[in-house]
């Protein structure tokens, strides 16, 4: 068991690029959701989350929730993480992503989107400039030089 957590605390989770790729999968879910409003005038969850979409983004979810959570310490080490900013926006993302895991499990094993129904449309348009700022966040990353690239 504890050659099991070495090994999972020395593999490269490489979270920034994953979280990135999430962050686009559901920009385009939402920017879906809000056109559909505005083309419609009502955002039909149940035409935009469907499983085949879903599954895919949970997935992903669940990876990058892991990542974020279990390699941390790498992930900061690869990273100039110096900045308090930059560490509590790291486990703000960890959070968001991590709380969102259980709504897309919900939905995939029941077919039930009333987890989602709870957001308005308009968070779409709001969650949005989040997603873009957290996509600029990694991409400013700097690596650490003094860490040996993998």
């Amino acid at each position: 068991m504890k050659k099991l957590y070495l090994d999972i605390q020395r593999y490269v989770w490489h979270t920034e690029q994953y979280v990135p790729l999430l962050m686009v999968y559901g920009f385009t879910l939402h920017i879906i959701r809000v056109a559909t409003y505005l083309r419609d005038g009502i955002a039909d969850l149940s035409q935009i989350i469907l499983p085949l979409v879903d599954l895919p983004l949970a997935i992903m979810m669940a990876y990058c929730a892991l990542a974020m959570i279990i390699g941390w310490r790498h992930f900061f080490q690869r990273f100039e993480m110096r900045d308090t900013w930059r560490r509590l926006i790291y486990w703000m993302i960890a959070f968001y992503i991590t709380a969102s895991v259980p709504g897309h499990i919900r939905f995939l094993a029941f077919g039930n989107t009333s987890y989602f129904d709870f957001f308005p449309w308009w968070f779409s348009v709001i969650i949005l400039f989040v997603y873009a700022a957290i996509i600029v966040y990694f991409f400013t990353l700097k690596p650490n030089d003094n860490v040996r690239k993998e």
